[in-house]
């Protein structure tokens, strides 16, 4: 069995299509599109498919929280923005010691997704 997915997403319609996209591959998914609920009680393994542009908290105020709760997530960074703001989301996260497996832009490849969840299996989370 695979570790969870975690889709943060704000847009019901879309987190919805990227568990179908991780499922049909085998992999067990939990959706939240309430990012701020999400970080009440954020899970300590698995993966995190995070939106960086959110209303309520975006995703660099989520990469904060997962530092905070010591997190070991795996994170893949999703966005419709500029290929330099993931850039820089992943350097805010790598330098918090997150471990990220990738970016993807909107709309997300199916091949990807699943490429960076395979990656997902022969890695190691880092450890703060």
């Amino acid at each position: 069995m695979h570790s969870v997915v975690h889709i943060v997403e704000d847009d019901p319609q879309y987190s919805n299509l990227l568990k179908e996209m991780a499922e049909q591959f085998g992999w067990q998914c939990q959706v939240h599109t309430d990012a701020k609920r999400f970080t009440r009680n954020i899970p300590s393994k698995g993966i995190l498919i995070l939106d960086l542009a959110m209303p309520d908290m975006d995703g660099i105020e989520v990469i904060t929280k997962l530092k905070e709760a010591k997190s070991e997530l795996m994170v893949i960074l999703n966005s419709g923005m500029d290929e330099s703001m993931l850039l820089c989301a992943e350097t805010l996260a790598t330098s918090n010691n997150i471990t990220v497996l990738g970016c993807l832009q909107k709309p997300t490849p199916l091949h990807e997704l699943i490429r960076l969840l395979e990656k997902a299996k022969e890695t190691k989370p880092q450890t703060t």
